[in-house]
């Protein structure tokens, strides 16, 4: 199994078989603390072979930032066998997230897993700005 692609975006989608990305983010900036990560997609493009277990399940966590507690959504599950049997090799998942709350500023990691054991990271920096759309930390 390889991991090819693992993004937080704006917007994702799987258009037949080829995976869509727009706006990548790496940084949000919030009015105040805390509230909530509103609306954007976590993508991921994973690619198999015959070696690789018949299912997986995949956990999302976001890290919050200095605590080393995670906010996790609920886990995916990928039938690799089924895949493999209609001669796919890989498989797009685009995971869409809500209202996951964002209690201060700061630096924020998510990581993809697998029975405990981290794939992939990304982080996310958190910052306030004011109205016109300023930074007002860094």
């Amino acid at each position: 199994m390889e991991i090819k692609a693992f993004t937080l975006c704006a917007f994702a989608e799987d258009s037949n078989g080829l995976l869509v990305v727009r706006k990548p983010l790496a940084r949000i900036g919030v009015p105040s603390v805390p509230t909530k990560l509103n609306k954007c997609y976590l993508a991921t493009r994973i690619q198999f072979d015959n070696t690789d277990a018949k299912a997986l399940e995949l956990t999302y966590q976001f890290i919050l930032p200095g605590k080393g507690h995670a906010i996790t959504p609920r886990p995916e599950f990928v039938d690799v066998r089924s895949l493999l049997r209609a001669r796919k090799n890989a498989t797009n998942i685009v995971f869409a997230l809500t209202g996951i709350p964002l209690p201060e500023i700061g630096e924020y990691s998510i990581h993809l897993s697998t029975k405990g054991k981290i794939l992939r990271a990304l982080s996310l920096h958190v910052f306030l700005e004011d109205a016109l759309g300023n930074s007002a930390t860094y």
